[in-house]
């Protein structure tokens, strides 16, 4: 076989990097061994290229940064035809799938919520969001407010399960430790223990879903009842 046959066998079979694969690579970089384990340099030996090829790709760190945040808000995932059943079943939905999608990249959530612009996957998804709460009636900017607080939640759950989980915490161990406290002391976590109450995390989520679904039932009964009244006024 002839030298140049043979240079061309190996170009055919070099991998092929594209934007796609390099954001794909850092994530799983950053999955792996957090943010300290991205650098352009392990990046490139993830793709099998030369380090200087991944700028073809992206500008600088902060625009790979940009790239792996709208990466991941690509993974949540929106139904062409929409989420089924009520406003109230459609947004507990929205949200259970953005914690989940979050809760598998717990290390990248520094960089999924860094900076305070959302561009690409995070726009489309947030208009999707908003969809729900609007077409039920609700004024555009509690909409955007509800978006806001249920984000916060969800990012608040999987912080808390993730360092639960890398220390091992139980349920049921912070329960014996709050089973603990002297009810003279503390008669108000003593009142909850004495119930038997153990947090665990799929319930302790479903419940928070819960109340800010109730809150949001009253502000859309409220302005529903604005509407009419300037209607009959």
């Amino acid at each position: 076989m002839s030298a140049k046959k043979t240079d061309r066998i190996k170009d055919t079979t070099r991998p092929r990097i594209t934007r796609e694969r390099v954001v794909s690579e850092a994530i799983k970089l950053v999955d792996d061994g957090g943010l300290e384990a991205l650098t352009m340099r392990a990046l490139g030996q993830e793709c099998r290229c030369d380090p200087m090829v991944i700028y073809r790709h992206v500008r600088d760190k902060d625009a790979l940064l940009d790239a792996i945040r709208d990466g991941i808000w690509d993974e949540v995932e929106i139904p062409e035809e929409g989420l089924p059943g009520t406003w109230q079943e459609q947004f507990r939905q929205a949200f259970t799938i953005l914690k989940n999608t979050l809760g598998s990249h717990p290390n990248a959530l520094p960089i999924v919520f860094r900076g305070t612009e959302l561009t690409g996957a995070a726009l489309r998804r947030t208009e999707f969001a908003l969809g729900i709460l609007i077409e039920a009636g609700f004024r555009p900017v509690d909409a955007m407010w509800a978006l806001d607080t249920a984000s916060c939640y969800v990012l608040g759950h999987v912080l808390g399960e993730t360092g639960a989980t890398e220390e091992g915490i139980s349920p049921e161990a912070v329960a014996e430790s709050y089973g603990s406290l002297s009810p003279a002391d503390y008669p108000n976590l003593a009142a909850v223990m004495t119930e038997g109450v153990v947090m665990h995390r799929g319930e302790s989520f479903e419940r928070g879903m819960d109340l800010m679904i109730s809150g949001l039932e009253q502000i859309l009964a409220e302005t529903q009842e604005e509407h009419a009244s300037s209607a009959s006024g």
